[in-house]
């Protein structure tokens, strides 16, 4: 409806947003709900990709330890011991993202809603898989 409404201006005004041409079929209430819902559909787009990546990387990150040292400070992390290592580092970023990040980043406004944080997250996500990439290109 929205569309059609468009494109055939049915009504003169100008609209901030494409799903406002359709408040003459639907109230307003309908409308907001559907422009969240599309806007959090943007964050799921990429979510195949990501737990496509996250399969790969357990076989990856363990065979990508098999060619290294494994030397962390005094200690020596095995390769089949990769996976039980990255859950421990993701078990202690979340009290220090929750305890010291996000405070800080909360009293400089730049987390205003928590879409963002899951938007953040993604990105860190991303810097990770590029590391590996480039760490991969690396031992080759």
């Amino acid at each position: 409806c929205a569309t059609i409404n468009k494109l055939k201006k049915r009504d003169n005004k100008n609209h901030d947003h494409w799903l406002d041409y359709a408040r003459s079929n639907y109230d307003k209430d309908f409308i907001a709900d559907v422009k969240e819902y599309l806007r959090i559909t943007k964050l799921f787009l990429p979510l195949p990709v990501f737990w496509t990546l996250l399969d790969i990387q357990g076989s990856r990150w363990t065979f990508q330890a098999t060619r290294m040292n494994g030397e962390l400070g005094s200690f020596i992390i095995k390769p089949d011991q990769m996976l039980t290592f990255n859950l421990i580092m993701i078990m202690g970023c979340i009290p220090f993202f929750e305890k010291c990040l996000y405070p800080v980043l909360h009293r400089i406004r730049a987390f205003r809603e928590p879409l963002i944080k899951v938007a953040t997250g993604s990105i860190f996500i991303v810097l990770a898989f590029v590391f590996s990439a480039i760490l991969e290109i690396k031992l080759e």
